[in-house]
């Protein structure tokens, strides 16, 4: 069931460096993500599936700023979520002082992603504190960055946390 899979998906905050997260998989859980709904299916995402150890580098460190997610130092794969410049159809929205969904369909994107990940058994953890400028230095890109996504297997033995959320009722209104 959807609900099993979602409630086994975790923020891994302990990859194993030396597990090799196969293409295969990447691509499939790519292919997931691509297949995100959008407003008006303009599709705003572009990924850049980082795991050369040079580029990877440069990304980690702009995403530790410091002290920050040392977690990452194990990280084999980073996956940035870019933001395509908007079209002509969104710019007009925009002027018209409607909402810009691109952000929310990158979202619901990285979503789809983690998901494909982890009924893959692959972890990932979401990074949004980073230096936005290193990481489009790092990737060849001027796209705004939306996310980052660290991705890679877990350590053998790295525990299942249970998950605290709100009771169904404490966070939706049914209005009949």
């Amino acid at each position: 069931m959807f609900l099993d899979l979602v409630n086994s998906r975790q923020s891994c905050r302990n990859f194993d460096r030396d597990k090799i997260v196969e293409k295969e998989k990447l691509q499939y859980a790519l292919q997931c993500a691509l297949t995100a709904p959008s407003a008006r299916n303009r599709q705003p995402w572009h990924y850049a599936v980082v795991s050369n150890v040079e580029i990877a580098d440069k990304v980690r460190k702009a995403c530790q700023m410091g002290k920050f997610n040392a977690f990452l130092d194990d990280c084999p794969v980073f996956i940035v979520a870019q933001e395509r410049p908007q079209d002509a159809i969104q710019a007009l929205s925009r002027a018209m002082k409607l909402q810009d969904f691109r952000p929310f369909d990158v979202g619901t994107s990285m979503a789809c992603l983690t998901l494909a990940l982890e009924e893959q058994g692959i972890g990932s953890c979401y990074i949004g504190m980073f230096d936005e400028k290193a990481i489009q230095q790092a990737v060849g890109t001027k796209m705004t960055i939306r996310m980052v996504l660290a991705v890679g297997y877990a350590k053998q033995g790295d525990p299942h946390r249970e998950k605290s959320r709100r009771e169904l009722s404490d966070s939706v209104d049914f209005l009949q």
